[in-house]
């Protein structure tokens, strides 16, 4: 039997690396629409709470962009390269410090500004 070269595996190692490739762009743009619901969040989270000071109305507002980032996240990913946890938990963290930040910059900014 002739010896295997590295030659003869390119192919596998193409396609598991294309593969890889893809599996990123996916998480990227997980990463993203966390992030931009994240700061949709916090403002709609500051609007709310100046309307009707009740934590547990910031804390809907918090899951219930989560969920649609989750939804929108589940459709990106069609194909499954990313996994389901991972769907679920990459950029979870971002997500909630954004949140609170965005929340807590649009409270001091509008008292700031406005008395």
């Amino acid at each position: 039997m002739p010896p295997k070269t590295s030659s003869s595996r390119p192919d596998r190692s193409k396609s598991t690396k294309g593969m890889e490739k893809e599996r990123l762009k996916v998480l990227d743009k997980i990463y993203w629409v966390r992030s931009v619901a994240a700061a949709l969040a916090g403002l709609t989270s500051g609007i709310l709470y100046e309307g009707m000071p009740q934590p547990h109305t910031t804390i809907a507002v918090l899951l219930t962009f989560y969920g649609l980032s989750l939804m929108g996240s589940m459709l990106m990913d069609k194909q499954g390269l990313a996994g389901r946890m991972k769907v679920y938990l990459h950029g979870i963290g971002i997500y909630v410090i954004l949140w609170f930040m965005m929340m807590s910059l649009y409270l001091t900014l509008l008292h700031f500004l406005v008395g």
